[in-house]
């Protein structure tokens, strides 16, 4: 069934109060995000049916050819003066039947071998002819770039499905990754719009109140006009955050692939608890050095350089090789039923022959050195490329730290803030401060509060890079951990 069918018929079932948790939004997005995951699919399938071709190749293949013909001639003889015109008629079937079969074993060694009947029938004659062929082919080859050249074909077919294997999971983890980011970002989003209007219906009281104790001239006019100011400005905050929560909801559609079927969606409002994963430096770099794909798909480019040093080099060195060759051949000729004559042969061959090529003006050499230098360059683009996955992971090891840090930090600013509030509350009622000192207090309770959200966020986030970066999948990894597992990593 049709990926985006199916997201359709999961979001029919979902009501107006439903909301869309983050495992419910990864596994949207891997079923249905358009831009990222079918490309990446649609690349894979197709690697995967060019590997296929050319496995076909060295499989049995049968062939049939069925040719009726007729065949009109008109011959002129003159002789002195005489004319004779001859017309003839000729009217034939033709008929073919294959078979071919090619097949290389794993040290290179290529088995050839092909059958094919001919029968041709002579339709006004009543003349029937058939022959038989058969050959099967064995070279062995004794040097190793040859037999390579013939195991080429596979081993570039299979790598570059492995590779499009690889591009594929990497689409994935980078799809998983920004799903998460983006919920998060609509988490955000509509958090900030409710603490905006909390702090909006939080003005609002504190301008009755202000209002009130200015009747009564308990404050000045100043004073309460500062609350109105304040009012002001936070009704155009919540404005702003109203237009950056519909952004975010635009960019979340995209990334789980219904932005064509939806204008709005609701998320769940509680934040998706992780279970905090504890990993030493070492483990990490370990890991990472051991899973990433990245570094597997330069091995594999690393490999085909190799091979192409020993390709280039066979061209300058003696090809020795043994070709063992059968040939079998019956043919038979039948006017009515009665066989007219009969030609069977039968042929063995042993060849044994040796090439070399004296002399090329040195370009099998140049060719060689610079098969040298590519090879060298990818070895050094594998060093360079695990030495950036190590200091990759140092740096989000080393944030995660001081997210902790920012953490624990908040958590003890951000229970002060709250008992700050509450005394100033107490103490503008008694007429002991201004409304100014409570706005600030709740601006400030309110900002501690959004600063621990928006860390503790950033600390889930760099988790799972951390987890990407040791080539960790994600896709199994994170419905663990929202699960609130820690095994299956």
């Amino acid at each position: 069934m049709n990926r985006s069918i199916i997201a359709i018929i999961f979001l029919a079932f979902k009501t107006e109060a439903d909301t869309l948790n983050l495992k419910e939004s990864i596994k949207l997005a891997l079923m249905n995000n358009k831009t990222i995951i079918q490309e990446s699919n649609y690349n894979l399938r197709l690697k995967k049916l060019e590997r296929d071709v050319v496995y076909k190749e060295y499989r049995p293949r049968f062939d049939t050819n069925f040719l009726r013909e007729k065949i009109k001639t008109r011959k002129k003889i003159e002789f002195e003066e005489i004319a004779t015109e001859i017309n003839t008629e000729t009217k034939r079937d033709n008929w073919d039947v294959g078979g071919y079969l090619s097949y290389v074993f794993s040290n290179g060694i290529k088995f050839n071998s092909e059958l094919k009947n001919q029968i041709a029938y002579d339709r006004i004659s009543d003349k029937y002819q058939s022959s038989i062929q058969g050959s099967f082919e064995l070279p062995l080859s004794l040097t190793k770039g040859r037999r390579l050249e013939n195991l080429l074909p596979l081993k570039s077919a299979d790598e570059g499905y492995q590779l499009s294997q690889i591009n594929y999971e990497l689409a994935k983890q980078r799809l998983i990754l920004e799903c998460i980011e983006k919920y998060f970002a609509l988490y955000k989003a509509n958090r900030n719009v409710e603490l905006a209007k909390e702090q909006v219906s939080l003005t609002k009281q504190l301008l009755k109140t202000s209002e009130a104790k200015f009747k009564l001239g308990e404050i000045s006019e100043v004073d309460k006009m500062q609350v109105e100011v304040e009012l002001a400005l936070h009704e155009d905050e919540l404005r702003l955050y109203i237009f950056q929560k519909e952004s975010a909801v635009k960019e979340f559609l995209r990334i789980i692939g219904i932005s064509n079927q939806r204008e709005d969606i609701a998320i769940n409002e509680q934040l998706p608890l992780f279970p905090e994963v504890k990993y030493e430096l070492k483990e990490c770099v370990k890991e990472g050095l051991k899973n990433r794909l990245e570094i597997k798909a330069q091995e594999i480019a690393l490999s085909q350089q190799k091979r192409n040093i020993i390709l280039t080099k066979t061209k300058n060195k003696p090809n020795i090789s043994f070709i063992l060759q059968d040939k079998y051949l019956s043919k038979e000729e039948k006017e009515l039923e009665q066989v007219i004559k009969e030609y069977p042969d039968r042929e063995w061959t042993i060849k044994f022959t040796v090439s070399y090529s004296f002399y090329d003006s040195s370009k099998t050499k140049k060719e060689v050195e610079k098969a040298y230098v590519s090879y060298e360059m990818e070895k050094e683009r594998l060093e360079r490329q695990k030495e950036d996955i190590e200091n990759e992971i140092s740096l989000i090891y080393n944030e995660e730290s001081s997210l902790k840090h920012r953490l624990k930090n908040l958590e003890i600013n951000l229970g002060l803030a709250h008992k700050t509030l509450q005394m100033n509350q107490k103490k503008y009622e008694l007429g002991k401060i201004s409304s100014r000192e409570v706005i600030e207090s709740q601006l400030s309770y309110r900002n501690l509060k959004s600063s621990y959200e928006d860390v503790n966020i950033d600390f889930i986030i760099n988790q799972l890079r951390l987890l990407k970066a040791m080539g960790i999948s994600l896709e199994k990894k994170t419905l663990y951990l929202l699960d609130g597992r820690l095994e299956d990593r």
